[in-house]
């Protein structure tokens, strides 16, 4: 009994993950694998006839930065829907079949994102870290995201059809800058490369806009900029390694006081930075990873188990000795 609450306990948890982020486009994102146990409780929708499954295909999980394959849909539980367009269901992920590629709102498409070319990215208002230097360009050091002393090009740069932008790591390829949640040192967010195989389009776009005296990186998805912040250094004055202090984070718009103020060189082409106001992807837009009525009934079947393991008698601990 105590297993079998916790396995549907667990996939609820996991169901749910996918509505925390409110006020964001991700607010059905779902992206925990499900147990074959649930499928049998589950009623699944026709099969569309664009979705292989794993056993049918053998099909690479291929990614790049100017065709992204993961469509950010789940098939741990049930299918790939049919308004994906052409999916794989790959390692319990809704992956797009070849020639097509994902879009911000998850739908596969006959249509990639255009390489721009390597860009070098500097903070224009970059602050002097405690070692007395000012690292003012975004870098990469030790496989991750950070800032640096070093005008070199750092990163790939590509433009999706709506004018979202993506970088990649040239030292580290096939890792891109994305944006995601943390509750660590009492940051809602913050900047980091990851692997293109876990990423979907959304987690990755960025639009590009006039700020100050160059541009600004914001992120479609959570509404933050990137930003430069002091690299902290330890008693031997070397600069520490921490997430926290690597000189580059994120911040909300109004709040960053010119830290957010970025300069390309070479400069980027005019389709790339938008004049229009900044909104985020519409949820309404995003296609849902489950159903309603899954979601649903998945609670539902919590409930009982939850009621029975407080009623029953071994569920309170005994103080004897």
């Amino acid at each position: 009994m105590v297993f079998f609450l916790w396995l549907f306990l667990a996939e609820a948890v996991g169901f749910a993950s996918g509505f925390s982020n409110v006020g964001t486009a991700r607010q059905v994102h779902v992206r925990h694998a499900g147990s074959l146990r649930l499928q049998s409780l589950l009623l699944h929708p026709p099969k569309p006839a664009a979705t292989l499954s794993a056993s049918n295909t053998s099909q690479a999980y291929d990614s790049s930065i100017t065709c992204m394959s993961y469509s950010g849909g789940s098939c741990s539980i049930s299918e790939c829907k049919a308004e994906r367009g052409p999916t794989t269901c790959l390692q319990g992920k809704c992956i797009c079949q070849i020639g097509f590629c994902a879009d911000i709102t998850g739908h596969c498409v006959e249509q990639s994102a255009k390489m721009l070319g390597d860009y070098s990215i500097k903070f224009d208002n970059a602050p002097e870290s405690g070692d007395g230097v000012t690292r003012s360009y975004l870098g990469v050091q030790n496989g991750k995201i950070h800032s640096t002393t070093s005008s070199a090009s750092e990163f790939k740069v590509a433009m999706d059809t709506e004018g979202y932008v993506r970088f990649e790591s040239i030292s580290n390829p096939g890792a891109m800058i994305r944006v995601t949640s943390t509750r660590r040192r009492g940051s809602s967010y913050v900047a980091q490369l990851a692997p293109i195989e876990e990423l979907d389009p959304l987690d990755v776009s960025f639009q590009v806009h006039p700020q100050g005296s160059g541009y600004e990186i914001w992120h479609a998805d959570t509404g933050v900029s990137l930003t430069s912040h002091p690299v902290y250094v330890n008693s031997n004055n070397a600069p520490e390694s921490s997430s926290a202090s690597n000189g580059v984070g994120v911040c909300k718009q109004k709040k960053c006081a010119g830290r957010s103020d970025v300069t390309f060189t070479p400069p980027l082409p005019s389709g790339a930075t938008t004049h229009s106001s900044l909104q985020k992807v519409d949820a309404g837009d995003k296609v849902l990873s489950l159903y309603g009525w899954q979601f649903a009934l998945l609670l539902i079947c919590c409930l009982p188990c939850l009621c029975m393991s407080c009623l029953s008698p071994g569920s309170s601990d005994s103080s004897g000795s």
